[in-house]
């Protein structure tokens, strides 16, 4: 390559550093193939990287669960790796009760906002360029980890020596959230943890969800089966086992699932909606995390957010899966008589019956006779 090439692809990178970043860097080392130990290239190679490499990020898009387990594990992987760390706050999400909007909740303490926080438009000049692409996925240096926690630390491990932008994951590493969960929260929140009107009464709380999964647009959705939300006839037995125990509900508080958390309460002497703990000022997604923290155990999914904060809350509360409570015999015996249940509404039932269709044990035709009849959606 001519000499006067290299001389406008540098030119190029330099104007481009306040609009693109990477676009900068990446022009650069092109340039600096073809010349050796300019020092133009090296200072600037030198902090493109620095501003570019060895830092924990994450500005993900979905719910607000999912968002905040993001942050929290990305403060926890960057005190283990000696990285700084760094999030935004993204658009919006279609869920009404995890309404997200552009403007940065009031659920973190000021502090840790003006340490970690970056506006997204400046947030994206950070990103690494494959994370642009899939902004939920969880990349460490353009690789996403998969497996155990231990596993995923490896790759994470590896990008921080390849000098890569670690995206941290939504699941949980360990243990050890106490110091981060009390540097992230505002003090409002931490101050749920002292409430010993919820934890004297050693709650057994089940995470039902409902919302979406089962009566919005994501029905329609793998999430809809089993990753995400319980149905009621996998929820009363368990109330039905637990009947010595307090139990508190966690749901969606809106519209037909509101309606079935209702259902329950007015049918089991024993059961307290969470969402009637709610105080005036807080976050109600946040605040129930906290408030499930201060349970016993929790009855949920493998695939929610809430749950997974709240376990970083409070370690110490023992999950139970859904999956360990019924053999797939009773499960689907279970889904059947939801089906045929007229206590329940129609997209109940069809949420049955998608799930008892999702067990490959017969009556396929019959199933989705059930589906057509009551969501013809």
């Amino acid at each position: 390559m001519k000499s006067e090439d290299l001389t406008v692809i540098r030119d190029i990178a330099a104007s481009l550093e306040s609009i693109d970043l990477r676009l900068s860097y990446k022009l650069l080392s092109i340039v600096d193939n073809y010349c050796d130990n300019d020092s133009f290239n090296n200072e600037r190679i030198a902090f493109y990287r620095e501003q570019l490499f060895g830092m924990v990020l994450t500005a993900r898009t979905d719910g607000t669960t999912e968002r905040i387990n993001a942050i929290v594990n990305g403060l926890l992987l960057s005190r283990k790796f000696g990285l700084d760390f760094y999030f935004s706050w993204v658009g919006k999400s279609s869920n009404t009760y995890h309404c997200t909007t552009k403007e940065l909740p009031n659920i973190f303490s000021e502090e840790f906002v003006k340490e970690h926080f970056k506006p997204f438009d400046d947030f994206q000049r950070y990103t690494y360029s494959k994370l642009d692409k899939r902004q939920n996925s969880e990349l460490a240096n353009g690789l996403q980890p998969r497996g155990s926690s231990e596993n995923r630390e490896k790759v994470i491990e590896d990008a921080k020596l390849k000098k890569g932008n670690i995206v941290p994951a939504t699941y949980n590493y360990g243990n050890k959230y106490s110091s981060v969960v009390e540097k992230v929260f505002h003090q409002k929140y931490l101050d749920i943890k002292k409430n010993k009107a919820i934890s004297e009464k050693n709650y057994i709380a089940i995470h039902y969800r409902g919302g979406d999964v089962i009566y919005g647009v994501s029905r329609f959705d793998e999430s809809a089966l089993f990753g995400k939300s319980a149905c009621l006839s996998m929820i009363e037995p368990i109330i039905r086992e637990n009947k010595s125990s307090n139990i508190l509900l966690f749901g969606t508080p809106v519209n037909e699932s509101l309606d079935d958390l209702k259902f329950l309460k007015s049918k089991y002497k024993n059961v307290t909606l969470a969402s009637e703990l709610h105080t005036e000022g807080l976050n109600p997604v946040i605040e129930e995390c906290f408030i499930m923290g201060l349970c016993e155990q929790v009855y949920s999914t493998k695939a929610t957010g809430v749950v997974r904060l709240a376990t970083k809350i409070s370690p110490r509360i023992r999950v139970v899966y859904y999956d360990d409570v019924f053999s797939e015999q009773e499960l689907f015996e279970c889904l059947l008589n939801g089906i045929a249940n007229h206590e329940y509404n129609a997209l109940q039932r069809a949420n049955h019956a998608r799930k008892a269709l999702s067990m490959s044990m017969g009556f396929e035709d019959e199933l989705k006779s059930h589906i057509a009849k009551l969501d013809p959606q």
